[in-house]
């Protein structure tokens, strides 16, 4: 019995590896970077050359995107090529889904309230201990309606290790209308429950 508890919590402590990394030192890192854009005055924000978008991302979700990311200087969105060796697995998907799956977007009614909400999946570029750069995937959701002012997202995370997965909505990773983050090559992951106008991840 203690050997089964023992390889079970074993088996959560790798999941969450996978999921996370060093949060705490990269929040603050990401928040001094906010804090510098922030200074910058209103024309040097609008002077910035705007990030080049995928063109599958709708046309209301790359003008949201576009706006939150002059707070994130950091960030760009993740794109097909992000996904390493996923070839066969986004044809396998795309068999499931339709063909225009897309695994670091997603759309569909994740809070129950009617709307159509996005999520996307960012690169963060980080230097790690020996100063070489390191990739890390960032997830942030999109509540609809979309703010016309001031845009942030109802859910952000940062740290994950999406080279070999993606962003999942309903079967076959999860129940309907619940959005998922994780591997195609197993169901581990994580599970966004809506409350509020906030998620919690289970």
């Amino acid at each position: 019995m203690k050997s089964g508890m023992l390889k079970k919590s074993a088996g959560g402590l790798m999941l969450a590896l996978l999921l996370t990394g060093s949060a705490p030192a990269q929040n603050q890192e990401r928040e001094r970077e906010r804090e510098r854009e922030r200074a910058k005055t209103p024309q040097q924000q609008k002077n910035q050359p705007p990030r080049e978008l995928p063109s599958y991302i709708s046309a209301q979700h790359r003008d949201v995107l576009q706006r939150w990311l002059k707070q994130e200087p950091n960030l760009r969105v993740a794109t097909d090529k992000d996904c390493g060796q996923c070839e066969s697995d986004l044809e396998s998907q795309r068999r499931a889904s339709g063909p225009d799956f897309h695994p670091y977007y997603a759309v569909g009614d994740f809070n129950g309230d009617g709307k159509k909400d996005f999520a996307v999946a960012l690169i963060e570029l980080e230097s790690d201990a020996e100063g070489r750069l390191e990739q890390k995937f960032v997830v942030a959701v999109f509540n609809a309606p979309f703010a016309r002012r001031k845009v942030e997202p109802a859910f952000e995370k940062d740290a994950l290790n999406l080279r070999d997965g993606g962003l999942f909505y309903g079967p076959p990773k999860t129940r309907a209308n619940r959005l998922f983050i994780g591997l195609f090559s197993n169901d581990s992951g994580l599970t966004l429950i809506p409350r509020g106008r906030k998620y919690v991840a289970q």
